[in-house]
């Protein structure tokens, strides 16, 4: 066999990163220098994401989709509600508290067989979906305006979590910039646990020196995740195919046979002879 592979396990703690986007903590960098070096006995080089321990502690209303936008007698105004894990009742008692609190009497009332919303007000109003980003959870298309004094969504209400988390590498790209995606099959509060037990998905690097390594992880949406200032931690198998370095093998009679001829010790005396002059004989002959 003329080649094999060296195997390099990588532990990446967000803890330890450079933070692109505060306590977001989903848009990291990690200087790892020399970590791959651009040398002559390398054919390949892969990675696998091995496993990942991620919490859970994103907001089902985080800063994505927690904007509404709504005209009411010709006043264009703006509900932020705050970010936090919603179930229906809370969603609704927050969403009229906010109403009342710029001063608007709103009734919001969910069909229990549909999860369908019906909005009414004494005065017609406009949710517009420029600016808006509740939509989706409100059950409302994200390109149509609503005007009216009750209006009826035209699909459920959409409080469920983020659903997926999509892990990318510009630095470890291959041909996508995409690791891994995993799927967000814990509740709020609890630890996101993964194992990549078959070895799914090694991706050959384009890179062939690696200094440092960046980490994005983001929604289903392409959003980043919120992590709250909580920290994550992955697992990278970096496997390096390498060449063995070809030795030649020689006998001693090649060896010699390269080398130059030997003067013989005899050689070099006579030598010597004939080249020392007498300085008195020198003298004498003059």
């Amino acid at each position: 066999m003329n080649s094999y592979i060296d195997t390099k396990l990588v532990t990446l703690n967000s803890k330890y990163a450079v933070k692109n986007n505060s306590t977001y903590n989903s848009n990291v960098y990690f200087n790892y220098s020399g970590l791959l070096k651009d040398e002559h006995d390398i054919i390949q080089a892969d990675i696998i994401l091995l496993n990942a321990q991620i919490p859970v502690s994103f907001y089902n209303l985080n800063d994505t989709c927690n904007t509404l936008n709504f005209t009411i007698n010709s006043v264009n105004k703006t509900i932020v509600l705050a970010n936090g894990n919603y179930n229906s009742t809370t969603f609704i008692a927050q969403l009229k508290s906010s109403f009342s609190s710029l001063g608007y009497s709103i009734t919001i009332v969910l069909n229990s067989y549909t999860g369908i919303l019906t909005i009414t007000s004494s005065t017609s109003i406009t949710f517009n979906y420029s600016g808006s980003t509740m939509f989706r959870l409100l059950g409302f298309s994200d390109t149509t305006n609503y005007t009216g004094t009750t209006i009826i969504c035209p699909y459920p209400l959409n409080l469920t979590t983020i659903q997926q988390l999509t892990i990318s590498s510009s630095i470890l790209s291959t041909n996508t910039n995409i690791l891994y995606t995993i799927s967000v099959d814990k509740p709020p509060f609890s630890i996101l646990i993964f194992n990549n037990s078959n070895n799914i998905t090694n991706n050959i690097l384009r890179n062939k020196a690696l200094d440092s390594i960046d980490i994005q992880i983001k929604d289903e949406y392409g959003n980043y995740i919120n992590f709250n200032n909580q920290n994550w931690t992955l697992t990278i198998c970096l496997n390096v195919l390498r060449k063995y370095n070809n030795i030649e093998k020689y006998m001693m009679t090649d060896v010699l046979k390269t080398q130059p001829l030997a003067i013989s010790a005899n050689e070099n005396q006579n030598t010597d002879k004939q080249d020392i002059k007498d300085p008195e004989l020198t003298l004498l002959s003059s």
